[in-house]
């Protein structure tokens, strides 16, 4: 298969073990879980235990995820901070852990090598 789709399952953010049983409550915070984030190449490495996930849930069914990290010590920050998104990597997706997969994310590498990745799902978009 193309690398792309393997990038594609390997963006997906991994959130083992949790049942999302909130509705229109408030945002579910989870500290120490895994995230698959891009770096500074494009590249996806994995984040043992370092994210820090906030789940909300709108009453139009919307969520969102952020996972924070520091780059692994074999991989170079970029000289200056870089913004990602899926229109720079089109097959690239995310998944916050509730509901479909996502192509709303945004992903920032520092040049101090810190790493935030946010995905949004809208479900039900207001039309």
């Amino acid at each position: 298969m193309k690398k792309t789709t393997v990038l594609v399952s390997l963006l997906a953010v991994l959130v083992l073990g949790i049942s999302m049983t909130f509705a229109n409550g408030p945002a579910v915070v989870q500290k120490d879980i895994n995230c698959n984030l891009v770096n500074a190449t494009g590249g996806i490495f994995f984040a043992p235990a370092s994210g820090h996930n906030v789940f909300t849930d709108s009453k139009n069914g919307n969520s969102k995820i952020t996972c924070h990290a520091t780059l692994p010590a074999n991989q170079v920050p970029p000289p200056k901070a870089m913004v990602m998104t899926n229109k720079d990597y089109p097959t690239l997706m995310c998944w916050t852990g509730y509901g479909p997969l996502t192509t709303d994310w945004k992903a920032i590498v520092t040049p101090s090598g810190n790493v935030k990745l946010t995905c949004h799902i809208n479900p039900n978009p207001i039309v």
